[in-house]
């Protein structure tokens, strides 16, 4: 039985705006950002789209774009730019960070004020850049430096103020204790690039990449173990709904999902061989994935 539709009206016009990042907030709303540099937003579960903005800064495989929002209203968007822009009122208003030419490439936030962010500041010579560490206590409208970070980062995730861990090329993964003053490496066990890290509760930690390379954490991510591989399998993204419920999503059409936290996984159908690049499920069985050339496939099952 197909369980995975495509979401989309026209899915042949939609190619040519791929969407790079999504958000929904429930069955029917969500935004979500082109390829082409428009805000886009859905009232139907992404049947149709309207154009809230354009002209943003088109998004490249270089930088990173990505929605969070931390309540039904309040929010955040990494643009191509680098910039955070803020939303108070569920996204239909955005307002430019006080961050000055801060150029953000990773960030996270633990509650509607606290976050954190990976960016990058001239060494004293005026012509290298080496990682740093930002916060911010006010939902990102200023941020301030913690401290230098490790280059290469991909992803970073904090389950608490103080409990994060992030992950990189070369299968690098570092956490900390002490809300990113310090940062300790941590044995991957792996030599591939490392693209996503997500806390399934708070003391669970997967890591996706490349070569299907799958890694679990049960002690917050100071010790690590390989939980999958599988070499056709180049995994782009994961979401846990809490402890139990998962998908992962990669090359090839390639969804995945468990339902006994990450003892078993399951290839689910998906009826695409493109590369889906994002999952999202608002409940256990109401979710969407979009990968390349405007796909954007919904099911109503959890995938099954």
């Amino acid at each position: 039985m197909l369980t995975w539709q495509i979401a989309v009206g026209q899915e042949a016009q939609f190619v040519q705006s791929s969407l790079r990042a999504t958000w929904f907030f429930d069955a029917k709303r969500a935004l979500a950002l082109s390829a082409a540099g428009e805000l886009l937003e859905t009232s139907n579960g992404g049947l149709d789209w309207t154009v809230k903005l354009k002209d943003l800064v088109k998004p490249d495989y270089w930088n990173p774009v990505r929605f969070q929002f931390r309540s039904a209203t309040k929010g955040w968007l990494l643009a191509a730019d680098g910039k955070v822009y803020r939303s108070v009122d569920a996204g239909a208003t955005w307002a430019a960070p006080l961050g000055g030419q801060t150029r953000i490439n990773q960030f996270h936030f633990v509650d509607e004020n606290k976050g954190y962010a990976v960016s990058s500041e001239l060494r004293p010579n005026g012509y290298e850049r080496v990682s740093v560490l930002l916060t911010s206590s006010d939902g990102g409208q200023s941020w301030a430096k913690v401290a230098d970070f490790v280059e290469g980062i991909n992803s970073i995730h904090f389950a608490s103020a103080k409990q994060g861990v992030a992950v990189g090329v070369g299968g690098r993964i570092v956490s900390t204790q002490d809300g990113g003053l310090t940062w300790q490496s941590r044995f991957s066990g792996t030599a591939v690039d490392l693209r996503r890290v997500v806390f399934a509760d708070a003391t669970t930690v997967w890591a996706i990449g490349a070569n299907g390379t799958l890694l679990q954490s049960l002690d917050a991510g100071q010790t690590w173990s390989l939980s999958l591989q599988g070499d056709a399998i180049q995994l782009q993204d994961i979401q846990f709904l809490d402890g139990q419920r998962g998908w992962m999503v990669g090359s090839g059409g390639a969804v995945l999902g468990t339902q006994d936290g990450g003892k078993t996984w399951q290839r689910i159908y998906s009826g695409t061989q493109k590369t889906l690049n994002q999952v999202f499920f608002v409940d256990a069985r109401t979710g969407w994935v979009s990968g390349e050339d405007g796909s954007l496939l919904a099911t109503g099952t959890g995938g099954n």
